[in-house]
């Protein structure tokens, strides 16, 4: 089984985290896609990794990460798969992830 822990100082160090909003989520990821930056008015971040996953009641946005941790971890995870997510919530109905885990 495949853990990737996602934790990037960038985001720890941004108001982005909150982790008194932190949460569990399980559910099917439905896709992955690259996404533009999360600015916080800073300028020249690279685009982001974020998945769509459907829980048992929600679909949430769940941002991975910027797009060259791709480069550097393999995860193996792709449309269908059943995963676990550690994250906060930062908007509504959108989680920054800590850790990704696949589950089947």
């Amino acid at each position: 089984m495949k853990i990737l822990i996602l934790v990037f100082s960038l985001f720890l160090a941004t108001p982005l985290f909150a982790a008194e909003l932190t949460q569990k989520l399980t559910g099917k990821v439905m896709t992955i896609e690259v996404v533009p930056a999360l600015t916080q008015g800073k300028k020249n971040r690279e685009p982001g990794i974020m998945l769509t996953l459907q829980t048992s009641d929600k679909q949430w946005a769940v941002h991975l990460g910027p797009k060259w941790i791709e480069k550097n971890t393999s995860t193996g995870i792709q449309a269908g798969d059943e995963v676990m997510v550690i994250g906060a919530t930062f908007r509504p109905g959108e989680v920054l992830a800590r850790k990704l885990k696949k589950l089947r």
